[in-house]
């Protein structure tokens, strides 16, 4: 029987979902992202995004909205639905783990349902107090928010309208004589197939629906989506915006521009533009009350504003081009203005607002962009070099369709970033009795520091016993202490106390090179090679000898001393005990200046 070994190397990259808000404590300004069956959470800082938390979940994730409970200390919590027509609310937990809050089941066993890839499943009204979902045809179900940021059992309401392209709530303050929440909902009339817009004001006392102060017939046939606005309902189509209220409907060409206002509420100048291939709106966000960013499906993103003196007024400004959105997400209290733009066909990216426009005559500046190889269309496995293999994909489509080309092997993932000019030495230390390296020792001309690790942050201290006015050749932990090696002395400190212990200074020269391992130091003079031991708190010499020449790199591993050779161009192993040449390596006309002995499996490499 033959069996499949099926392995993920690679993380999901593709973004259908975006949010952002403070979900990790109150005044965080985070960005959570839906990458498959990976939920990932972002902490904006200065230099980009910083993953704070990563969780899988074992269902294809319809939606995901942060939104803040009234109970909730000023922290958001999560919803997300999910395609079992399930929906969860969690909150993030002590070490980076997330705890479920509330859940529901909000499945029907009978009814047509709807299009989970073409048709809106959810919608929060800006009180956020109730959730609307769509999953079956002709109905809605309304569930309440609790205080506690928990689900209340929903109720079903039925509509006459089926199919629904889209659906949102009506911000209240539109009708000022009305206190019930309205919904508004996009649809096609079954007669002549044209896109209509219809209102229903929502009695949660009753728990029916009643036809509400407004609706519209006839928009673009094109039109697929709405959104909630200050005073009304936007409606996007392919070539038009409308905004609709209950006395009025004011409609712009995305492809017509006229003097407008950017998201920072300056003006900008006049830009007449031609006609767009593609100007179907692919995703949208609220920046504020009166502006929002949009983008189409050719990644052209855009800023829009809607301002009243005696009408409404709508002004539209094209910033530049991103990645073809799925979702954007505007981070809020963030400056400059910062936008996130999730990608299903290519890079995801996170875009800073400018306040006047760069040399390409665009808006906005790309802070940091985050690869996605997906979705891969094709791929070939072609041979590399030393006999391994790669991928070469066509990555994407349309705009954003690349080649790229995979490799299997080692990643690294930054996690902090320090400017630090005249660095000569880099190693770590620890506690005695602690698993984790939590101080750095860091080595300059003539300086020497030790920074420890407080949670997320690095902080300069003291060690009374480490020599701080000269340059370190080696430190680290041995045994139960630390060795600093520099060249008039070997100091063994005590971790706990960071006081000397033992001092040996008494050499013939200056010392050149030092190393230790967790038994032995071995510290080179010249031609000179001397190796110690650490006995009742004293340093005892082991080994001493001369080489034809001097010193090029120093490492001790186990019962053996490897020693690189100026001149000579060679590496000796050599034998702790009596520094007898063990075997000589070789180094060709490359001259050694770093050597490592380590055992894979058993099997001992030498690294040069």
């Amino acid at each position: 029987m033959a069996y499949n070994y099926v392995s993920t190397v690679h993380k999901p990259t593709v973004v259908k979902l975006s949010t952002s808000g403070s979900f990790v404590t109150a005044g965080a300004k985070n960005v959570v992202t839906v990458q498959g069956s990976k939920l990932t959470v972002y902490e904006i800082q200065e230099e980009g995004l910083e993953v704070v938390g990563e969780q899988c979940v074992w269902d294809n994730v319809l939606e995901a909205k942060l939104f803040r409970p009234k109970s909730g200390g000023g922290v958001d919590y999560l919803f997300l639905l999910f395609e079992s027509e399930e929906c969860a609310v969690l909150q993030w937990g002590s070490g980076c783990a997330l705890r479920t809050v509330s859940k529901l089941y909000l499945g029907e066993e009978f009814g047509c349902p709807v299009d989970f890839e073409n048709h809106s499943q959810v919608a929060l009204n800006r009180e956020q107090t109730l959730f609307a979902f769509h999953f079956i045809q002709g109905q809605l179900k309304i569930v309440k928010i609790n205080p506690d940021g928990t689900l209340s059992a929903p109720f079903k309401l039925r509509l006459e309208e089926s199919p629904i392209y889209d659906f949102c709530f009506v911000n209240e303050d539109v009708f000022s004589k009305c206190k019930s929440p309205t919904i508004a909902i996009l649809y096609p009339a079954q007669q002549d197939k044209m896109v209509h817009l219809k209102t229903y004001t929502i009695s949660l006392e009753k728990r029916n629906i009643s036809d509400g102060a407004f609706s519209q017939k006839n928009l673009e046939n094109a039109a697929r989506r709405i959104a909630p606005a200050v005073s009304g309902v936007f409606v996007f189509g392919d070539q038009l915006i409308s905004h609709l209220t209950p006395s009025e409907v004011r409609t712009i060409q995305i492809s017509d521009f006229t003097t407008t206002e950017d998201v920072s509420g300056k003006v900008k100048h006049e830009d007449p533009s031609a006609v767009q291939e593609d100007t179907s709106i692919s995703a949208w966000c609220e920046v504020d009350e009166k502006r929002f960013l949009l983008s189409n499906s050719i990644g052209k993103l855009y800023g829009l504003t809607i301002t009243k003196k005696d009408k409404y007024e709508l002004k539209l400004e094209a910033l530049g081009h991103t990645s073809v959105p799925s979702t954007l997400s505007w981070c809020h209290g963030v400056e400059p203005g910062t936008l996130y733009v999730g990608s299903k066909c290519a890079n995801s990216m996170l875009i800073e607002m400018l306040s006047a426009p760069n040399s390409d005559d665009q808006w906005i500046s790309i802070k940091e962009t985050y690869p996605n190889p997906g979705p891969i269309m094709d791929f070939v496995v072609t041979e590399a070099a030393a006999g391994s293999s790669q991928l070469v994909t066509c990555s994407g489509w349309g705009k954003d369709g690349s080649l790229r080309v995979i490799r299997k092997g080692i990643g690294f993932t930054e996690v902090a970033a320090m400017d630090l000019a005249g660095v000569q030495g880099l190693w770590s230390l620890k506690q005695s009795d602690s698993a984790y390296n939590q101080f750095i020792v860091l080595s300059f001309v003539g300086v020497t520091k030790l920074l420890e690790l407080q949670g997320d942050e690095v902080n300069e201290t003291e060690a009374p016993g480490l020599t701080t006015d000269a340059t370190s050749l080696w430190c680290s932990n041995i045994g139960s202490s630390w060795v600093q090696i520099t060249a008039a002395a070997i100091n063994i400190i005590t971790p706990s106390t960071r006081e000397l212990l033992t001092s040996l200074s008494s050499f013939d020269s200056h010392i050149t090179l030092g190393t230790a391992s967790a038994s032995y130091i071995a510290v080179a003079l010249g031609h000179q090679l001397k190796v110690f031991e650490v006995h009742a708190n004293e340093v005892v010499q082991k080994s001493a000898g001369e080489l034809n020449n001097e010193l090029s790199c120093l490492s001790v591993k186990d019962d053996y001393v490897i020693a690189g050779l100026w001149r000579e161009h060679t590496v000796n192993v050599l034998a702790v005990e009596d520094l007898s040449l063990v075997t000589s390596v070789e180094a060709g006309r490359a001259l050694p200046r770093s050597v490592l002995l380590h055992a894979f499996e058993g099997e001992g490499y030498l690294f040069c």
